[in-house]
């Protein structure tokens, strides 16, 4: 009887979870809709042009022109390509906001995990709570039903989060160790998104450390580890293996064009490329950083936005850390707080997990990137960490529950989120019609400057050929493979050339193409016709009469 209440009931908890998801896809979905169509700078640099790119083969037939970016794995683009491709705008827009939705599914199911010890109305409540106020980041939620892939990539650690949690909840494990099935499979799974976003790298190393501070003897542990980086590694070879080759065979790096100074790709510097644009830039910022998003400012993003979630959550990592010392330290405080603190033992080993992973992974992000959108998992997971700190805190359970309510509505009211791109819905995503070009089998269009034009490139007729002599991460002064090869192939051609540019950049695209010979015929320029840009222009070049 009580094996058949047990299946019942794993049933009925099935078929709750279920409509949650259910909900939250469609919910988030609407929510994209009425929020607009995308528009960003990625979108128009590299998301749309990528996917086309890799399912058509032209890697090594275009150069570069999605700039450094034209190098990322362009697997997480294939969904909005093919949505765009096959379905009204409006639709895509649904759809990427329902999967980014999961991420809603995924924090309810964490908390509800992680708050076991409550009632279980309370802990739906608070739950609920958590994932609502997760999702309604600065991050979050002005990125929703873009193609960013960050709420996509979020997935990827929440979920593989959620299976360790699990795993540690349930017990199964030997002298309180995570079963390794579920070190296997979260090892997995987010071994993929690291393989498709390597920004992703910082919670591997995160959950990594995370599994050495599990209250087992130290063989478990370094084995937890062994089993974490094997499965880790298997996931990132099966997502990214295929594009590493491709990059490996075009380039001789299958990093390229990271990492130059260690790989030394001949197509690019010998250098390692670093963003350190957002970076602390002294030793206040390094250990107050998360006080400065409290002002609406740019401080860690392109755009300004405000968020006081993470000053709280500072502040309560604090006074957490006080009262474990105190309680240490202090006879009458422990024998006092030993009695009233409501914090079981198990729930410990599950915060110490939750805890280390948060703190590991900001460090690193603050170290290493310290550009907002890589942080967005962190920034989902800050309702349900503040709720785990206040238990340290807090004895009452019911102050407790009080006072992390208040810090919510406080942290709703102050989000200011940034202003991302976004049009009105229409009955084109793009509305690209691109003029006629002259009748021939090899036409170059070049590419100079930084703006993102080349969403428009899948317009084109296949075989023409895009060439990026200026971008991002080149130009005609590099002495590279690269350089060198686009330079040959723009003077030994024989066939008509154009440039893709706009109208405000037209004089200094020229002055751009004068170093390798190439003048613009400004009487012969065509208007592109775009949703995304008002003055998208394609005009005549040729080679200066020593090239001919």
């Amino acid at each position: 009887m009580n094996s058949i209440d047990s299946a019942t009931q794993t049933r009925i908890s099935f078929l709750h979870s279920l409509i949650l998801l259910i909900f939250a896809f469609l919910f988030f979905g609407a929510v994209s809709v009425y929020l607009g169509q995308d528009a960003n700078w990625d979108l128009k640099n590299y998301h749309y042009y990528n996917a086309y790119s890799f399912l058509n083969g032209r890697l090594g037939f275009d150069y570069g022109p999605a700039q450094l970016q034209n190098y990322l794995n362009p697997i997480l683009d294939l969904p909005f390509y093919i949505f765009v491709k096959y379905l009204p705008p409006v639709w895509v827009g649904f759809l990427l906001g329902g999967i980014h939705g999961m991420n809603f599914w995924l924090l309810f199911e964490i908390s509800h995990q992680v708050f076991l010890s409550m009632k279980t109305m309370g802990r739906i409540g608070l739950s609920f709570a958590c994932a609502a106020v997760g999702m309604y980041g600065p991050g979050a939620f002005s990125l929703l039903g873009t193609t960013t892939n960050d709420l996509f990539a979020s997935i990827f650690v929440l979920g593989s989060l959620l299976i360790l949690v699990r795993g540690l909840v349930s017990h199964r494990g030997q002298n309180g160790a995570v079963p390794a099935s579920s070190i296997l499979y979260a090892g997995v799974l987010l071994g993929i998104g690291i393989g498709l976003k390597l920004t992703l790298v910082i919670y591997g190393i995160g959950l990594a450390l995370s599994l050495l501070v599990i209250k087992t003897n130290w063989i478990i542990r370094l084995k937890q580890l062994v089993i974490w980086g094997i499965s880790l590694s298997v996931g990132i070879i099966g997502s990214s293996g295929y594009w590493m080759l491709q990059l490996w065979e075009n380039f001789g790096s299958p990093l390229f064009p990271f990492y130059n100074k260690i790989l030394q790709s001949p197509y690019f510097e010998c250098v390692n490329i670093a963003g350190i644009t957002y970076l602390p830039k002294n030793l206040w910022e390094k250990l107050f950083y998360p006080f400065y998003f409290i002002k609406f400012h740019n401080t860690v993003m392109e755009f300004p936005f405000r968020d006081i979630r993470w000053a709280v959550l500072y502040l309560l990592l604090i006074s957490a850390a006080v009262m474990m010392l105190w309680r240490r330290f202090g006879r009458r405080v422990r024998r006092k707080t030993d009695r009233l603190l409501p914090v079981p033992p198990d729930s410990k080993n599950v915060f110490g997990f939750l805890i280390t992973f948060f703190l590991v992974s900001y460090i690193l992000w603050q170290e290493i990137f310290a550009y907002y959108r890589y942080i967005i998992p962190l920034e989902l997971l800050g309702p349900i960490l503040i709720g785990v700190l206040l238990s340290f805190t807090i004895f009452s359970e019911k102050k407790r529950i009080f006072l992390q309510f208040i810090l919510f509505m406080a942290i709703v009211f102050a989000v200011r989120s940034p202003n991302w791109v976004r049009l009105p819905w229409s009955h084109s995503f793009f509305g690209v019609k691109v003029p006629a070009l002259e009748e021939a089998t090899n036409p170059i269009v070049v590419m100079v400057g930084y703006e993102p034009t080349a969403y428009v490139i899948p317009f084109f007729p296949e075989q023409v050929r895009f060439v990026r002599v200026v971008s991002n991460f080149t130009n005609p002064t590099c002495k590279n493979k690269m350089q060198a090869e686009m330079q040959e192939l723009l003077r030994v051609h024989r066939g008509p050339l154009y440039l893709l540019t706009r109208r405000i950049n037209l004089k200094n695209d020229a002055l751009m193409l004068a170093p390798i010979e190439i003048h613009v015929k400004t009487e012969e320029c065509s208007t592109i016709p775009s949703r995304l840009d008002n003055d998208l222009m394609i005009c005549r070049i040729e080679k200066n009469s020593a090239q001919q």
